[in-house]
């Protein structure tokens, strides 16, 4: 299954490795936004090809032709509806909450502010909105009393965003 990685950051690092595992996949391309992120760093240095998008939009140019699914992993951007039709099966994305609690950017920080004691992860289809394409799988976990969004995130939300996505995948890749 050829797939394209959307993301940046740690988890984006975290997500490249998990999908460099999986002998079932092949990573066509990394899209980041910013040039000196990490996972740009990381994806140079494991020599894939990487494509530097719009930091508020993929557009179809990112995504190179004969691609399976695309898969973001911490970003901002939104991937364009022509993006997602030139991948055979659209996208899949993590996000750190129990959608559709929590839309948006600040999810994890949303969580602590709202004083929530229960947060969680989804991994849903892609869409035009913003994190309300279909969920396809969901996990939670306790909110500590002591928690800030990093505690929680570092601790829990991104561990399980990995997870997620392994499971995800697995599932898409065996139908």
């Amino acid at each position: 299954m050829n797939i394209v990685l959307v993301g940046g950051k740690h988890f984006g690092c975290l997500a490249l490795h998990l999908l460099a595992s999986k002998s079932d996949i092949v990573i066509q391309r990394v899209v980041i936004t910013d040039q000196d992120d990490r996972l740009g760093k990381l994806s140079k240095k494991l020599d894939y090809d990487l494509y530097v998008a719009n930091p508020k939009l993929v557009d179809a140019d990112a995504i190179p032709d004969n691609c399976d699914l695309i898969v973001t992993a911490y970003t901002h951007a939104r991937v364009s509806d022509d993006a997602l039709l030139k991948s055979k099966l659209g996208g899949i994305g993590y996000h750190p909450s129990l959608l559709p609690r929590h839309r948006g950017k600040n999810a994890v920080e949303d969580t602590i502010s709202c004083r929530d004691i229960i947060a969680g992860g989804s991994i849903y289809q892609l869409t035009k909105g913003w994190d309300e394409g279909n969920i396809l799988i969901q996990d939670w976990c306790n909110v500590q009393e002591n928690d800030n969004a990093g505690s929680l995130w570092r601790r829990d939300l991104s561990p399980m965003g990995i997870k997620l996505l392994s499971q995800s995948i697995d599932s898409i890749v065996k139908n």
